[in-house]
Order: structure tokens, then sequence, then C-alpha cells
């Protein structure tokens, strides 16, 4: 009886490690969400066309052998971005860099990893969905470089234009002045 209430009590222990255990793995499996990364603000958006550098920093690891690749939408175009450096952060946290450029209007964007299981087989993991969008447009086209153009050259006209009538005040004024000092003479 001593027995089987050791070997029963043996098999309990042994399940509730096992289950332990794989509740544990299965934990800390690492996938895109385990992926964090601020998004650029808008208002300290630079001019288009410029390099942006996003960092994506991946929790739970200091494996560096994951794969994580950037796929963006800039502006209406695609692009698919490859991690050009990953180092460990202050907290031994796997950081990957991507090398963009600023875009004129909008810019979507999501990490997509490879995960390696204990097996070697690769699954695809995508982090949420960052959009980040300029909060003013900037002319671009040339239709718009010469409306800008014009509205400066308009400027300018009125300008030269409250000169010209100052001076023909001062000139009016002048002969006003003598035209009195004749008349009282």
């Amino acid at each position: 009886m001593k027995r089987l209430l050791f070997v029963k009590t043996y098999l309990l222990f042994s399940f509730v490690i096992c289950q332990v255990l794989l509740c544990t793995t299965s934990a800390f499996a690492i996938s895109a969400k385990n992926l964090f990364h601020n998004p650029p603000d808008a208002r300290t958006f630079k001019s288009a066309g410029l390099p942006l550098t996003l960092k994506a920093v991946l929790n739970g690891t200091r494996n560096v052998n994951n794969k994580v690749k950037l796929v963006a939408v800039i502006d209406g175009k695609a692009i698919d971005v490859a991690s050009n450096q990953v180092y460990w952060d202050e907290y031994d946290r796997p950081v990957y860099d991507f090398d963009i450029f600023y875009p004129k209007k909008t810019l979507s964007y999501v990490f997509v990893m490879d995960e390696y299981g204990d097996s070697l087989r690769a699954s695809k993991s995508v982090s949420k969905r960052y959009s980040v969008k300029r909060l003013c447009d900037f002319p671009t086209s040339s239709d718009s470089t010469e409306k800008l153009q014009q509205t400066f050259d308009d400027a300018n006209i009125e300008e030269r234009k409250e000169m010209v009538m100052d001076e023909i005040f001062k000139l009016l004024k002048w002969f006003d002045e003598r035209v009195s000092r004749n008349e009282s003479n």
C-alpha cells in the first residue's frame, strides 16, 4: 500500500513538473509580440528623403539569431528592409536597427520575425502595425513651386505699391505745403 502511494505521488509530482516546464517553455516563446518599438513622432519629422533609423527591441531573449525585417509602405511605395545592425542594449536585449527615409506624407510599417524554436523550422510572426502621418503637406510639384513663387512676387508687388503710395503722399504733402506758402505770400 505504501509503495502504491509512493508511485502515485511520484507520478503526480512528475506530471506537475512536466506541466510547469511545458507552461514555462510556451510562456517564453519568442514572437513578434515580444518586439517593442517607439514609433517616430510626426512633429519631429525631418525633411522628406533624409535617413531615418527605426529601432525594435526583442524582450525575453539574448539570442540575436532571430531574423527580423521591416515591411513598410512609404508614401504608397512598399519596401522590405532587413535589419542592418543587431546589438544588445543596456538590459542585454537584442536591438534591431532599420535604415529607411523620412516620408513626404505617410509611413506605415510592421516588423516580421522568423521564429526559431526547438526545431529548425521557422514560422513567421508579425508585430502590430505602426502608422505615422506628417502634420502638414509641403509643396512638391513644379506647379506648387510656381504658385509659391507667384505668391512671393505678389507680396513684393504689394510692398512696392505701398512704398510708392507712401512716396506719393509725401510728394503731395510737400506740394501742398508749397502751394499753401505761395497763396499766403
